[in-house]
This record gives C-alpha cells, structure tokens and sequence, in this order.
C-alpha cells in the first residue's frame, strides 16, 4: 500500500514538489491525485513539467465549473478512497480539496498527515480559515511551517501530533535562485515595477472592490505587471472591467514558476492577496502588501516587510503609495530578520517523520 499524496492547485503542487522529490529518493510508496481544482492548464498542469513531478497516478476529474465545490469533491474523493486503499492521506494547506480529502479520510478512518498545519487568519469570513479548523480535527499528524503556526496547534490542543517543520517551499526556492539570478531582471522592465496578483473572492468576486483596487494602482508612477488568474480573468470580463484598467497596469498571462519568482525577486514591491506569493516574496528579500482583511503570516508584519492594506478601509490608496516610497528602506530589514519558514531540510523532517508512524503494513519500511 501506499500514501495518497492530493494536489488540487497550483500552490499544492509548488509547495509539495520537494516533499514529492523527498518521498522518491527514500522509496516511500505514494500515489498522486490531482483533485482537479485547478483545472486551468496554466495553472496546474504547466507546473509539473516546469518543476520535473511526476503526472498524477490519478486525476479525479472534477468540472471546471464546480471544481472547488465541497458538494462535487466530496462524493469523488470518498469514492477514490473506497476503491484505492490507501495507509494515510497528505493534504497541503486550505483548500476546498484538502478539506475535503481529511474530513473523507477521517470518516473512513485512514491517517490524515496535514502539512503548512497550524496557519491561522482568525477571520471566520475566510472558507480558507474554516478548512484549516476542520482538517486539523480530522489529522494525526500536524506540520507546522512556522513557530507561530506550532504555537497555535498546540493552543487549540489538536489532535495527534503536532510538530515544526519549516515549510517545504523553502528548499524550492532556494534551488531556484541561482537561476533567477543568472537571469536577471525580465525582459523590457529595465525601470523599477510592481508586481500584483488577485484571486481570493473577497476581492476578485466583488465588482466595486476589484475596480477599485486596480484604480488604486493606477495612483503609482511605475509600471504594475498583473497576471490574471482565470477566477479574475472571467470576472473582469463580466464586470466589464476591463476597459477601465488604468494604463500603467499591464494585464498578463499567468506566469511560469521560474518566471513569477524572478518578477518577484526584481519588483520594487509585490501585492497580492495569496499566502503563498506573501512567502516567496519573504523568502526573495521584496517588500510585500498583503490586499486583504487579515493576514496569514503575521510573523512577516511583524519583521516590518509585508504590510495589510484592507481595501474596504479609508487609506488604501495612500498606503500603496507609502509603500511605493519606502520600498528601498524596506528592503534594508531584510538584514535583520530571522528565517521565519525555517531551512532548507522541511521535506526530510516530513518524510523522516511519517517513516516512522506505524502507517504501513509493510514493516520494512
């Protein structure tokens, strides 16, 4: 038998490929399962060539119209599981699938193994926040990607056992960046940019808010590159945006690993509303703001590099702005902050640890 490994987005993939690397190297038996969640070829399947994964042994085959609902996830996911058998289940992060695949899992009584466990927002609003609640009460064994994070599993007395292990992520970046250097800046921004990402409903669902937020930018005297994500994408469309982006805000296709962690690594500064873009950007020595109500990495606030604008609050503008001028200051703390997402050893701590859970029938292992 073997551990069921679920990816669902393009994160899940990213933030996995060196635990799935890890797993290969030590022989551990896995199976892949993409979920479908992401069903964008730019969004998911790209990446695993990009960063050399093996397919999916299994794709689930959720439709794109309905892939992020629970109530078509969940009759997929138990059915893969009663006709696969499996000794655990590892699941990433918040999403509707990773939710779905521990609460799935518990229910029919197999080990959930919840890595970047022990996040928190504290803002129910979040579906994100209520799926990290609800897979931390199906998991057995809890990775924490922070000290932070550790602290809040412990704190709610989370079942089975919960430990720190930096966050995988780390190790790819670090990998990638003698590439991004040899790179340099992308080409035909010589002059300093901004690079902005939205996605999350809060702001990309809302007509008033995401016009208003694009406005915002417009406010800044640089060049503001915007991949869209396909939700954002379909929504400007709908909205009938896109006729009112300003003219220093450049829409894009969505990018490339490789290539987003270089726009990245040579932005003046980086928004964005996605958790995962707030620690590459860490991890990359940019400036960070982070367009939401709360945030999911406070550690990164408190180190005076990421900064929370709240669209629906007076000021938003003006802290772009701010922002857009104390970039260079900002970048000189980096000096001073600690590795606040661990080493480079996370995928060895994770598959080190789940060797030694009696997981497996086979004893060898």
């Amino acid at each position: 038998m073997a551990i069921g490994v679920f990816v669902a987005t393009r994160p899940d993939i990213i933030k996995l490929t060196p635990v799935i690397r890890r797993m290969k190297e030590e022989s551990l038996p896995f199976v892949l399962i993409h979920t479908g969640q992401h069903y964008d070829a730019n969004m998911s399947d790209n990446f695993f060539g990009e960063l050399k994964l093996p397919q999916p042994d299994s794709f689930l085959g959720a439709k794109p119209e309905t892939a992020s609902d629970v109530s078509d996830l969940i009759p997929r996911i138990t059915n893969f599981l009663k006709k696969n058998p499996l000794d655990a289940v590892t699941v990433l992060g918040d999403t509707n699938s990773a939710m779905t695949v521990a609460v799935s899992a518990c229910v029919l009584f197999l080990p959930v193994i919840h890595i970047e466990a022990g996040c928190r927002s504290f803002d129910r609003r979040m579906p994100e926040e209520i799926n990290r609640v609800l897979i931390a009460d199906c998991a057995d064994l809890h990775f924490a990607p922070t000290r932070q994070c550790l602290k809040n599993l412990i704190e709610e007395k989370v079942p089975g056992e919960a430990l720190f292990s930096g966050h995988p992520v780390v190790e790819l970046v670090e990998e990638l960046k003698p590439r991004i250097e040899r790179l340099g800046r992308p080409q035909g921004l010589d002059q300093e940019f901004v690079i902005l990402t939205l996605h999350r409903p809060e702001n990309s669902d809302d007509k008033e808010k995401l016009g208003f937020i694009l406005r915002s930018f417009g406010r800044i005297q640089m060049p503001v590159i915007f991949p869209v994500h396909p939700r954002t994408q379909k929504n400007l469309k709908l909205f009938g945006l896109y006729d009112k982006v300003p003219k220093n805000v450049q829409l894009v296709e969505p990018l490339g690993y490789l290539e987003m962690l270089r726009h990245i690594r040579y932005a003046h500064f980086v928004a964005t509303d996605s958790g995962g873009v707030q620690q590459e950007a860490f991890l990359l020595g940019t400036p960070c703001l982070t367009i939401r109500r709360t945030f999911d990495w406070p550690e990164t606030l408190e180190a005076g590099i990421n900064f929370l604008a709240n669209p629906e609050m007076p000021g938003f503008e003006d802290t772009i702005v701010a922002i857009a001028n104390a970039a260079d200051s900002i970048r000189m703390r980096f000096k001073n902050v600690e590795n606040i997402f661990g080493g480079t050893n996370a995928s060895k701590i994770i598959v080190d640890k789940i060797k030694q859970q009696q997981f497996f029938r086979d004893s060898s292992l």
